[in-house]
């Protein structure tokens, strides 16, 4: 069974989610989220989009692991990059991911966290 999840952005849209769990993602454009269980529910760790998900090996899903107890990938295909930015800003915008924020601040400093976090 497939796991899916809503993902809730600041405007009130929904956004449908579903579990990577270890399989090949498409190589389509789309949006990613990384979580971390916890017995309230899904506690959102990072937002992302890329232009071919299956670059998702190379987000920063070890570091989200690791700084803070990443347990779950979501992915939602999104072909139109627009759309994608758009709906990344509003679950931004919604979550304030703790890694995003890492990102964030890394880039208003001036230093660059790692060259495949700057979409976040």
């Amino acid at each position: 069974m497939t796991v899916q999840l809503d993902f809730i952005g600041a405007s009130g849209v929904a956004y449908r989610y579903v579990a990577r769990e270890g399989q090949r993602v498409s190589p389509s454009g789309g949006n990613f989220v990384f979580v971390r269980e916890t017995p309230e529910g899904m506690a959102v760790i990072y937002v992302g989009e890329a232009e071919s998900l299956s670059a998702l090996d190379e987000a920063p899903w070890a570091e989200a692991q690791s700084r803070f107890g990443a347990t779950h990938a979501f992915v939602r295909l999104n072909v139109t990059a627009a759309i994608r930015r758009s709906e990344r800003n509003d679950l931004l915008a919604a979550y304030d991911p703790p890694l995003n924020a890492v990102y964030r601040d890394a880039t208003e400093r001036g230093s660059d966290p790692a060259p495949d976090a700057r979409q976040g």
